[in-house]
């Protein structure tokens, strides 16, 4: 989910960065130029956000069942996944957390690390819901986007939601962390996700980091790594580790 737009950014470069609070208000389910700015920042300073989680607070407990009547919902009819006869389950799987790690059943544990699932910008066109995903972001659900990662978004809008691409036109979302970058595909499908995710990152490493196209497809067939994110609209994230894309 999304307050659209969330943030406006402004040039502010040679100053000292303040710290904004954004508390827990209206929320919005689009990425839409026409809604007004919860808070205009600028260049160097930080955001703390207060938000509900993608089903707006509705489980909270083992008992719970999500509303699908209501934003967020999920078509009643029919699933970007479900076939006829494939029967609906309704039930809700409350995991501990211990120790940094997720109790997922009884045998199996997996590492705690919370993602941002929506995030974008505003499109110069139209008002995506929080549930499709562009060139804009939208509904990625990548776990890359975790603590500490540094995400490039286009930005379309004047003052956009985050300034991080103002200096150029970005073709689609990046990310980068301490060790890695990567660049986001978004298809009809998972396979066309997964050659736009690589061709992306192929093009970042032609244009940053000094490397011939098809040599950088070469690297990424050896050394490329893969993540999957929301299947219905196809996401991928195609990524290489830092110490292969400097030439």
């Amino acid at each position: 989910m999304t307050r659209t737009p969330l943030v406006s950014a402004r040039e502010g470069a040679g100053r000292q960065g303040r710290r904004h609070q954004l508390p827990l208000g209206e929320l919005h389910y689009a990425f839409s130029r026409h809604a007004a700015p919860a808070l205009t920042v600028e260049a160097g300073d930080t955001v703390v956000v207060e938000t509900e989680d993608a089903f707006s607070g509705q489980i909270r407990t083992k008992g719970d069942r999500r509303d699908r009547s209501s934003v967020p919902y999920s078509n009643p009819v029919s699933g970007c996944d479900l076939h006829l006869g494939e029967p609906l389950e309704d039930q809700t799987r409350v995991c501990r957390i211990e120790d940094g790690r997720i109790l997922w059943d009884g045998r199996r544990t997996i590492p705690y690390a919370p993602m941002i699932g929506c995030i974008g910008t505003a499109p110069a066109i139209g008002s995506p819901t929080c549930f499709p995903a562009g060139d804009y972001g939208g509904n990625i659900d990548l776990r890359n986007l975790t603590a500490w990662a540094t995400v490039y978004l286009p930005v379309s809008v004047p003052e956009g939601l985050f300034d991080l691409a103002r200096e150029r036109h970005l073709p689609g979302l990046r990310f980068e962390s301490a060790d890695e970058i990567g660049a986001v595909g978004v298809g009809r499908s998972m396979e066309e996700g997964i050659a736009t995710a690589y061709s992306r990152l192929a093009l970042w490493l032609e244009e940053d980091y000094g490397w011939k196209r098809w040599e950088a497809y070469s690297l990424l067939t050896q050394v490329g790594r893969l993540s999957l994110g929301f299947t219905c609209n196809g996401i991928a994230a195609a990524r290489v580790p830092k110490e292969y894309a400097a030439e």
